[in-house]
């Protein structure tokens, strides 16, 4: 067993953000880069709608869009942890008002209620 400390991986999903990926858009496209975010957002609508393969199609086509360049593993590990992150994912690329309003639905179901209950949409 080795005495060096672990260190994370890039694909733990507390490490995963896209975050990141707003800037590599923005900077890529700076003035079409909302066409992005929302289509990434859109993508991880559909994907927690249950629409996955699509949802991974319209994801999978704005990471083409961006360099891959130093950015593989990166991409790879958004879409490792896509599942169950969709909601933060789409807060964190941060899209329209009128995409994020679509989650809406999503947002009010997983939020807790004052007992620590969940709340119904």
């Amino acid at each position: 067993m080795s005495n060096q400390p672990t260190t994370k991986s890039p694909t733990d999903e507390h490490e995963c953000s896209v975050m990141r990926l707003h800037q590599i858009i923005l900077k890529q496209y700076p003035e079409h880069f909302m066409v992005f975010v929302d289509m990434f957002s859109l993508g991880c609508l559909l994907h927690i709608k249950g629409d996955t393969d699509a949802g991974l199609k319209v994801i999978n086509q704005v990471l083409g869009a961006v360099p891959e360049r130093g950015n593989k593993l990166y991409f790879e590990s958004i879409r490792k942890n896509l599942p169950g992150n969709e909601i933060r994912f789409n807060l964190e690329i941060q899209p329209h008002y009128e995409i994020k309003e679509l989650f809406k639905e999503y947002l009010s179901a997983a939020r807790p209620n004052t007992t620590g209950a969940t709340e119904k949409a």
